[in-house]
């Protein structure tokens, strides 16, 4: 666990290291690492993955270890004692009882919810009994629980894989390797092609609001592999869609896609799709910046659309005019703005032998799609150590020890008990419970 450790900690902080090899700037610790050639996180993969792979054998055995330790201390509760050995623990009394009063004692320990077995010999008789003999379990799923943790995260790292996409209303993404728009590197185990298919019916911005608290959503038609249509769902961003073992949450990005065509004097057309993304703060523009390949300039473009006006919510922003157009400035090598003028939609402005051309206007709105067969494993483990804290600390076992012994008309009781914790409150509940025992036992 402390080589772990160590390779744990050269990870994390050289894969945050920003100054170079040997900088003085560096931290002390850096500038220490770098005199061994230990400057990038993956020079140690293979010894931090040995470490691991050993560090869950560690773990696997361990745990049948424990195993095999709880079942023989559930072997030593559940066993008989004799009087020398009930009189070893450090709660234990004799007492008398009238003729029958082992059976009224086993009884009364019965109905106190102890788990009772009795064995009789001719002249004694040997009673066990157990209160929560599950607590025995605790240690064990403790140790249990960074195993499977460990189990899960290893199939996390396998299977993990997530890709990112934009669509407008009416589009369709068909889930393959090739169509997403940003993505992982495919996974080591089911990274095969779900292939079912998502349409963007439309987007839903009636709870969002500049400045505020975001709750984007959208509806979506799903349909399966074989095309057969699934449903119309409401996908937000706490409450993502699953199909086919992938989980399609909302995306954070929304905004507008303008289709720009950059033409020169020698008829040669760029079209540039450019991506206005809704801001986040009150007063945020519709606002990018598209540098023009081979002519020295880019483009400063702010959008103003009255597709604005029509989302819930954002009425006010729609509020200059009723008109879709592109406000454009251009960008020389230095530095230098200059306006250019409005481009409205569906015609054009000219200016330095160029041409460009506003011909279309889409909204967009982004989702991500994440698989990962892991999560559940160590969701499992989490709750498995919450199962062990809980019995661990909260369903503790009590033993109880009788050795009954016949003398003529009456009976001689040898009686003991355990707790494995909390044993000044069990000392006193043992002397209660005995005087208890005592009184009903006679009765």
């Amino acid at each position: 666990m402390v080589l772990l450790g160590l390779l744990i900690a050269q990870r994390a902080l050289i894969s945050q290291k920003v100054t170079a090899a040997g900088d003085a700037a560096a931290p002390a610790f850096i500038r220490f690492v770098n005199l061994f050639g230990l400057d990038s996180p993956d020079l140690l993969a293979i010894p931090f993955a040995v470490t691991m792979a050993l560090f869950l054998v560690n773990l696997f055995f361990s745990c049948i270890i424990m195993l095999r330790r709880v079942r023989g201390r559930l072997g030593a509760i559940r066993s008989f004692r004799g009087e020398e050995a009930i009189e070893t623990l450090a709660c234990n009394v004799t007492f008398r009882l009238a003729q029958g009063g082992g059976e009224r004692l086993a009884g009364v320990l019965g109905r106190r919810g102890y788990r009772v077995r009795v064995r009789q010999s001719q002249e004694t008789t040997h009673i066990s009994a157990v209160k929560r003999e599950a607590g025995t379990w605790g240690v064990l799923f403790f140790h249990l629980t960074f195993f499977v943790v460990m189990l899960g995260a290893a199939i996390s790292l396998l299977t993990r894989f997530s890709g990112y996409v934009e669509l407008s209303p009416g589009e369709a993404f068909v889930e393959k390797w090739e169509n997403y728009r940003r993505k992982t590197d495919r996974p080591t185990l089911f990274g095969h092609d779900r292939k079912f298919s998502l349409r963007l019916e439309e987007i839903d911005l009636s709870y969002w609001r500049p400045g505020a608290v975001k709750q984007r959503a959208s509806v979506v038609s799903a349909f399966d592999a074989g095309g057969v249509f699934l449903g119309r769902e409401h996908i937000q961003v706490n409450n993502p869609l699953r199909i086919a073992g992938t989980s399609v949450y909302q995306g954070g990005r929304h905004g507008f896609i303008a289709g720009l065509d950059v033409g020169d004097e020698a008829g040669t057309v760029l079209h540039m799709p450019i991506v206005f993304r809704l801001a986040d703060d009150e007063g945020g523009k519709l606002y990018q910046v598209a540098r023009l390949p081979g002519a020295g300039l880019a483009l400063e473009l702010e959008l103003f659309t009255d597709q604005l006006a029509r989302i819930e919510g954002l009425e006010r922003l729609g509020d200059h005019g009723g008109v879709t157009l592109i406000k454009v400035n251009t960008l020389d090598s230095l530095g230098r703005r200059q306006f250019r003028g409005p481009l409205f939609g569906g015609a054009g402005i000219s200016f330095d032998g160029l041409t460009v051309k506003f011909v279309s206007l889409k909204p967009f709105v982004s989702f991500v799609m994440v698989r990962d067969y892991g999560i559940p494993v160590v969701f499992a483990g989490l709750a498995l150590m919450l199962a062990g804290l809980a019995v661990t600390y909260f369903w503790v076992p009590e033993c109880f020890w009788c050795a009954v012994v016949r003398e003529g008309d009456a009976e001689r009781v040898v009686m003991g008990g355990f707790a494995e914790k909390y044993h000044e409150s069990f000392r006193e509940r043992f002397g209660e419970l005995v005087d208890e025992l005592r009184r009903e036992s006679m009765e």
